[in-house]
């Protein structure tokens, strides 16, 4: 029987497990992807809010250090509203940044990705991912 890696909640037989390693309990899985237990959206604390996104990939301010590269995607649908999913996606990746303790996140990019194609009757479905990442830092202010 398998543990939650966050809480370690027992699993039963029968399990939905969550996260990109398949090894988080629901609750946990929201808790650190910014969201209740319902799944809505926690708002970002004040300092992580203040955390600077930047599509520049040369920073001018000295560098303390580069930390990682962070990603965050939503599966979207056709009927989407794009900029609330943009902005979604940039506040995780503050969220994200500001859980390693950076205070910027450069090379910021947001892309598109089909992931699912059909043929149905006279026309294609279509599902993708919209996908953004940048490198989070801490860089002298």
């Amino acid at each position: 029987m398998a543990n939650c890696s966050e809480c370690g909640t027992k699993f039963g037989f029968i399990a939905t497990l969550y996260g990109p390693n398949n090894d988080l309990c629901k609750k946990c899985f929201y808790k650190l992807s910014g969201k209740d237990s319902e799944g809505k959206r926690l708002e970002l604390p004040t300092e992580a809010q203040a955390i600077t996104l930047t599509t520049e990939t040369f920073v001018t301010s000295p560098v303390q250090k580069r930390l990682q590269i962070i990603i965050s995607s939503e599966d979207c649908r056709l009927d989407i509203d794009i900029s609330k999913v943009q902005s979604e996606l940039l506040e995780d990746l503050k969220r994200q940044a500001f859980d390693l303790g950076a205070n910027a996140v450069i090379g910021v990019n947001i892309s598109f990705i089909e992931t699912y194609t059909a043929n149905i009757a006279s026309g294609e479905f279509k599902k993708f991912k919209m996908v953004a990442y940048g490198t989070a830092m801490v860089i002298d202010e």
